[in-house]
């Protein structure tokens, strides 16, 4: 799943709102998918914005990565928030499909090694965490330009079962109900 951690490099007092134009935020991540619409979010409100881009190893050194940031973050008093998402769902500018909307249509589009991680976080919990893009990045927002916001958050806006999840795919996106009976078993 998708995660941008931000620094916040702007001096304030708790509790202020910053929302000016003056902050300036470092992406990482900034060339996936949901960086790459928190930097375009945060250009257009007229923040300055250093970005760090992502690699293959993105994925695997993420925690280690976030705990080393929260070390450094404390050591030298700069505000970290993490931001963990679910999966993504909505439009895309990357320049190839994002892995969180790959495993998200997964049941409608017979990839199976992205269906295996659905299957395999249904399983766990029970549902499939969803949010969309605009609503995390300005979750990403909000936490910025307020102060006394630091630390992890989860953002998620709903949650259903993955049969009701390819249920709903399938009849947005017209497929057949031989490939939704699929699904269902």
């Amino acid at each position: 799943m998708e995660e941008a951690v931000f620094l916040k490099t702007v001096k304030k007092s708790k509790g202020e709102i910053i929302g000016s134009s003056s902050a300036t935020y470092c992406v990482t991540g900034a060339t996936g998918y949901l960086g790459s619409w928190l930097v375009e979010a945060l250009l257009e409100r007229g923040y300055t914005v250093h970005a760090t881009v992502r690699d293959h190893v993105y994925a695997l050194s993420k925690l280690l990565t976030e705990e080393a940031a929260f070390k450094f973050a404390k050591e030298n008093g700069i505000d970290l928030v993490s931001v963990i998402t679910t999966t993504v769902a909505g439009p895309f500018f990357t320049a190839s499909v994002p892995s969180s909307v790959k495993v998200l249509l997964s049941p409608i589009t017979d990839e199976p090694e992205f269906f295996k991680i659905l299957s395999a976080v249904n399983a766990r919990i029970g549902s499939i965490a969803l949010v969309h893009i605009e609503d995390i990045y300005s979750a990403h927002i909000f936490l910025m330009e307020h102060s006394n916001a630091e630390g992890r958050y989860i953002c998620s806006s709903q949650s259903c079962p993955l049969s009701m999840l390819a249920n709903l795919l399938a009849k947005e996106h017209s497929y057949s109900n031989k490939k939704r009976q699929r699904l269902r078993n």
